[in-house]
């Protein structure tokens, strides 16, 4: 991955939180600003409402919730369509 142009710039390594074993996934397309900083997807505005919308049906974050990004790299190095190639490369899920 070292080759690739988003890991050159990679701050929060896989911005993940929860139970890798949960029922539950929660998937982003990247950190952003807040999330690459606090190295925590779903972090500020859409944080607090993804909690909400997770406690009205019952849920917690962390709580047999995984919530991941498709992309690694944080918004620092992110454009606005990252290559084929890079996203390929960059998942964080799995």
């Amino acid at each position: 991955m070292s080759g690739l142009r988003l890991a050159q710039d990679l701050h929060a390594n896989g911005v993940r939180v929860g139970d890798e074993q949960a029922d539950w996934l929660l998937v982003g397309e990247a950190p952003g600003a807040e999330e690459d900083a606090r190295r925590e997807p779903f972090v500020g505005q859409a944080g607090r409402l993804l909690d909400n919308m997770l406690a009205a049906i019952g849920l917690a974050r962390g709580e047999n919730v995984y919530i991941c990004n498709v992309l690694k790299c944080g918004s620092r190095c992110l454009r606005a369509e990252p290559a084929s190639r890079e996203f390929a490369s960059d998942l964080s899920c799995g």
